[in-house]
């Protein structure tokens, strides 16, 4: 057997430099030379090694040292950054990089009067592998590239002296300690709990008990290897809580008594010890963080012992009065997956912008503050510093009375009740207003309709102790917080919401549209007082796209908007690929005061921390007030270093927006928060000369289906592997059919192949993989389909690229009932499985006819645009698109200037319009996201004024059809697109020079979206797995795997070959006994069948092993002949997989793999 590879502390250097080597050669803004490893830096005789040198090619002398260790090491352990230090100090370096392979730290080497902590760092999260070894998985450079490419360029600049980069806080520096302590236990106890639990029902029972209560986000009860990890996440995290905060009463309350924490040299011990210092504890209460559960009974191995002591003594020299944020939920946050978050549309706040919402919103007079979806507690937390700032007065009991919030989920409950409470550790009688209840359920005293709601209802919370009182709701002076990001589709009960709005202020249905935030931040709205504040981080979606004219009419009739910041550098948050904005408005109920208020939109162009700058509590929220009081005072447009703001009054964003007396979308991001100075130039100078897309042409969305596996085709020569994919598509294999022999032929298809040509003519042979079954079909029922853009070839539909065919039928069944149309018999398939039932296809008069959605359009445009975009011209094809693509029809009035439109269409001009008005993604994908409005709506010039053109355009038209479009980066320097633009730009009265300007901002906006795309953490983004990379994993995994070749050398077999076809095996299983000694499976494929013959039954019961449990079909396989080798065959390779395919399943989940395990399993055995 191959042993396993291993890695260490050398084999992650290696792999670490090698990755910088390659990002260094390849970006040509990060400057530096090399990177040596274990280089001798020590001075005469001495001799002493740095693990890495990066030399700067800017400044020959100038270079960053580089200390690593492997993952059971903290990348800020005070005996590495010591040591990294005196190695920095003594070869005269400035900046040093201690590391691991979950976390890249840069320090300062030195600053005066400061200790080591105290000194200048910046930590980066790179990947958040489990142990040393996983740095050999194929993901890893992919997990950890981007990351290691802004470090880099971090270090560029501050070596180079470029610029200065943000520092990192005390806050962040203790969440990554803690964060890092809690990663390294839950690798440590992942295998011994794994065990533990898959084999101790009764425990496992416990366990899911014990989750049911706490409705922690994502954990199945499976109890794969995904499941426990997280879980021994979540162990850890109470664990480290428990010792953080017993640590702080040691220390600060010292009348309780209690005794130091000492952690045991026997782990056998060391639970029993842990519970009987925090049994002492709960003789004072604090029975919400000392009560005992299960997870108490998680255990670690021998050797982490040693390590967790150490980290206990860490934990009790950290000073808990520096900090300034939501500790509890920042670590939290560390630990959260991605997906689980984006389930309960839940992330955590930078809390420099917490702060800035609460300075727009808190003041001296304010008195209650409402967080609608509190989580953690980050912003009531910061709330709490904010009233205590204003009021030094108040105790800590008399702060948390002015201080609500509200969340469905019992664990983030307990961690803001848990933050709330820890404020002030001496207050024992706090009651943190904390109400876990679903919000929808929760209603004010007033009403648009003038009745009273919840006038008497109440609602139980519960402090640290554990006591319980009752609490009845306010209306507050202030709502503040990040509502929960829920697309529109996952929304549960809209019905609910949209009667809470219609009660409460007569708006009798929210656009189904809308994302969960609209109806979350509509409700919360009913709990402010007339005059309060009203602030929020939200998604910035509302300001352009169709959804948000409801919202923005909203607004304008409830409040005054008072501020819309959008900080153009860096996302909100680390863990979501969500665009945000925020929100600062007044609840007015003065109408004249409303239409006179001044609206300011507010581009930030630096992050809030540089803005506000490192500084105390105090002095901070002092900056932060000051910051949001200059934005309030501003009056007309106002532009400096950090920000501009463009002013417009209130009553002018409803009357530009309200057509015919109906107000529609006013696309405030578009007009006031992305627009450069040139979009107003265009406007200003083009008159009427500029008219929207739609009085030229009609523009339709593709079609949706509700059913791709029954519709689409797929063409056999692009050979489809559907294993992995999330569903399936009819195949065609007319010309596999056609290639059978004589004999198959005629079996399959009950006549002679030769007489039988001319049926394919009409017909086509297509497998479904609905019930793995093949049809014949007439193929005229089946139309080619346009559905990406790799499927053009330069700017025109390319009818043998085309990789799918979509089933257009508009007969009913009676009619092909009628004509013996073949393809009735697949509709009533697909009926007996249910497909006409779905809710996605009910809306059609026959359910699978597409030819009222189906249009063919002159152009074909995507619904997507990243760097690269092209219009399709499809007047030749006639092709249909799918809802991906927009068909785009020109009017008949209009069809003379179909070439001068195809260019305009496909000019840096309109795609600039485009992107400026569409929804901006910068997650995983870097795109806008265009809707169908934008397109409609979009402006480009009247096709008409290019008439005199003609001769001019039809050089640019060849041009521009006989190449390949570039991205727009590399099409701003093609001589033709530059002159089709030069022209549009002359013709609507501007000069052509002021296309240099265009081109400018259209590659800015793009390449800005891109930066703020990176600034989202690459680390916590995990990269999904190719099959052939998957394949690799698991055979690293899982080498103790029996081959199935290896455990059939040297024994005699027969040779079987496996029809694709399904078996029928001996009725009663193949156990039974047989009387005749027949031991035969049948293979059924229509009206004809095949038969395989076995010597036994235990080669029987093989092979049905093989065929059945892993799919093995249409391959040829040895079977031993001796009936005791078949059973040892069968017995070693049915241990295998009860052993490893539940862990396989899980490692591939945890991978984000798509691969089928299944498949994955078989092609592992059978290698």
């Amino acid at each position: 057997m191959i042993a396993k590879k291993s890695a260490n502390e050398r084999t992650f250097q290696g792999i670490l430099f090698q990755i910088v080597t390659k990002i260094i050669t390849e970006e040509k803004e990060i400057y530096f030379e090399k990177i040596t490893q274990e280089e001798n830096i020590g001075i005469g005789s001495k001799q002493r090694f740095a693990d890495g040198l990066l030399y700067s090619s800017a400044f020959k002398n100038r270079k960053v040292l580089f200390e690593l260790k492997n993952t059971g090491w903290d990348a800020t352990d005070e005996i590495l950054i010591t040591d990294a230090m005196h190695k920095a100090m003594d070869a005269g370096i400035e900046y040093y990089v201690c590391g691991t392979p979950r976390q890249l730290v840069i320090f300062k080497t030195f600053e005066p009067n400061t200790t080591i902590y105290e000194r200048k760092k910046k930590i980066y999260t790179i990947s958040n592998v489990k142990k040393d070894d996983d740095v050999l998985l194929p993901t890893y450079e992919k997990t950890i590239y981007n990351e290691l490419k802004k470090i880099l360029k971090d270090l560029s600049d501050l070596i180079n002296d470029y610029k200065e980069i943000t520092w990192d806080s005390i806050d962040k520096f203790f969440v990554n300690k803690l964060s890092s302590y809690i990663l390294e236990a839950s690798a440590d106890m992942f295998e011994p709990m794994y065990n533990k639990i898959s084999k101790d029902n009764k425990f496992k029972t416990r366990l899911k008990d014990y989750l049911k209560t706490q409705d922690i986000f994502n954990v199945t009860f499976n109890f794969n290897s995904d499941d426990v990890y997280k879980i021994c996440q979540l162990s850890n995290y109470l664990l480290y809580l428990k010792i953080m905060f017993y640590s702080y009463l040691q220390k600060e309350v010292p009348n309780l008594r209690l005794k130091p924490l000492q952690i045991p040299e026997d782990k056998k011990l060391l639970n029993q010890t842990l519970r009987s210092r925090f049994d002492e504890v709960l003789q004072h209460d604090f029975e919400l963080i000392f009560s005992k559960n299960v997870l108490d009974e998680f255990e670690f191995e021998q050797n982490y012992v040693p390590v967790l002591k150490s980290n206990v003594e860490s934990i009790r020299k950290l000073n808990f009065n520096e900090l300034n944020a939501d500790i509890v939920g920042a670590i939290y946050n560390v630990l959260i997956d991605n997906q689980e978050q984006h389930d309960r549309g839940q992330h955590f706040t930078n809390t420099f912008e917490v702060d800035v919402v609460n300075a727009f919103c808190i003041n001296k007079h304010t008195k209650l503050i409402l967080d609608s979806g509190c989580g953690a507690g980050t912003f009531l937390v910061r709330a709490y510093y904010f009233m205590k700032h204003f009021h030094p007065e108040y105790s800590h009991e008399e702060l948390l009375e002015k201080i609500w919030g509200i969340e469905i989920a019992t664990f983030p409950v307990f961690l803001s009740t848990l933050n709330l409470s820890l404020l002030n550790i001496k207050a024992f009688d706090n009651y943190p207003t904390i109400i876990k209840s679903d919000f929808s359920d929760i209603t004010t005293k007033s009403s648009y309709h003038g009745y009273f709601l919840n006038d008497s209802k109440s609602f139980a919370i519960k402090n640290i102790n554990g006591n319980i009182c009752d609490v009845q709701i306010p209306v507050f002076d202030a709502c503040v917080g990040n509502p929960p990001y829920i697309r529109q589709e996952l929304i549960e009960d809209k019905e609910k919401w949209n009667k809470l709005a219609e009660i409460e202020f007569g708006i009798k249905k929210i656009n189904q549209q809308s994302d969960m935030y609209v109806y979350y931040l509509m409700h919360t709205a009913a709990f402010l007082k007339n005059g309060g504040r009203f602030g929020y981080v939200i998604s910035s979606s509302w300001l352009d796209v169709s959804f948000g004219a409801g919202f923005q009419k909203f607004l304008l009739d409830q409040f005054k908007v008072i501020a819309i910041l959008d900080n153009q550098k860096k996302r909100s948050f680390e863990t979501a690929s969500i665009n945000t904005i925020i929100l600062i408005l007044e609840k007015c109920d003065n109408k004249e005061e409303r239409i006179n208020n001044i609206v300011r939109f507010v581009r930030v162009f630096n992050d809030y921390e540089s803005i506000i700058g490192k500084c105390s509590n105090g002095e901070r929220i002092e900056k932060i007030k000051t910051f949001a009081e200059s934005i309030e005072k501003i009056k007309k447009i106002t532009k400096n270093k950090d920000f501009n703001v463009t002013v417009i009054k209130q009553s002018t964003l409803e009357n530009d927006s309200t057509i015919d007396g109906k107000y529609e979308n006013g696309h405030w991001g578009a007009k006031y928060l992305r627009s450069p100075e040139i979009f107003t130039k265009i406007i200003q100078a083009s008159g009427d000369k500029l008219v929207p897309l739609s009085k030229i042409t009609n523009v339709k969305r593709g079609f949706t289906t509700g059913a791709n596996e029954f519709f689409y085709v797929v063409n056999i020569m692009y050979g489809i592997k559907t294993g992995a994919n999330n569903f399936f598509y009819i195949i065609d294999e007319t010309e596999k059919a056609k290639a059978l022999s004589d004999k198959e032929y005629k079996l399959i298809f009950g006549a002679e192949k030769e007489k039988h040509i001319k049926v394919w003519e009409k017909f086509g042979w297509y497998f479904s993989e609905m019930n793995n079954q093949h049809y014949m079909i007439e193929r005229f029922y089946l139309k080619p389909v346009f559905k990406t853009q790799k499927e053009a070839v330069n700017l025109d539909v390319e009818i043998k690229n085309l990789k799918y065919y979509v089933l257009i039928c508009p007969d009913s069944k009676d009619k092909l009932s009628k004509f013996k149309n073949k393809i009735l018999k697949y509709i009533e398939d697909a009926e007996a499985n249910g497909i006409d039932k779905r809710p996605s296809v009910q809306g059609r008069k026959i359910w699978y006819d597409l030819s009222s959605a189906a249009v063919t359009g002159d152009f074909i445009f995507p619904s997507k645009i990243g760097e690269k975009f092209r219009l399709i011209d499809n007047r030749n094809s006639k092709v249909y698109c799918d809802k991906v693509n927009y068909a785009i029809k020109v009017k008949e009035e209009f069809e003379e200037y179909s070439d001068i439109l195809f260019l305009i269409l496909n000019s840096i001009t309109f795609r600039f319009f485009v992107d400026l008005f569409s929804r901006q993604l910068t997650g995983s994908q870097t795109i806008s996201d265009v809707d169908v409005n934008v397109v409609e709506k979009a402006l480009i010039i009247n096709p008409i004024l290019l008439k005199n053109k003609t001769k001019e355009l039809s050089k640019i038209y060849k041009s521009i059809k006989d190449r390949e479009p570039g991205n727009i980066f590399e099409e701003v320097k093609q001589a033709d697109k530059r002159r089709l633009d030069e022209i549009i730009f002359e013709s609507i009265g501007m000069k052509a020079s002021d296309v240099d300007e265009l081109y400018v901002e259209a590659c800015k906006y793009i390449q800005d979206r891109k930066e703020k795309s990176e600034s989202l953490n690459g680390s916590k983004t995990k990269q999904k797995l190719s099959a052939e990379d998957t394949l690799k994993l698991i055979k690293d995994r899982f080498s103790e795997i029996n081959k199935y070749k290896d455990l059939i050398i040297g024994l005699k077999c027969i040779k079987y070959a496996i029809p694709e076809w399904k078996a029928k095996y001996p009725k009663g299983g193949v156990g039974n006994e047989n009387l005749f000694n027949h031991y035969n499976v049948y293979f059924v494929e229509g009206s004809v069948q095949k038969q395989l013959s076995f010597n036994n039954i235990q080669q029987l019961m093989l092979f049905q092993f093989l065929n059945s449990t892993l799919d093995i079909k249409g391959v040829k396989i040895n079977l031993p002949k001796s009936s005791t080798d078949c059973n040892k065959v069968l017995e070693t390779i049915k241990k295998d997989f009860e052993k490893n395919i539940t862990q396989i399943k899980g490692l591939l989940k945890v991978n984000r793999s798509k691969a089928n395990p299944l498949s994955i399993y078989r092609d592992v055995l059978m290698s």
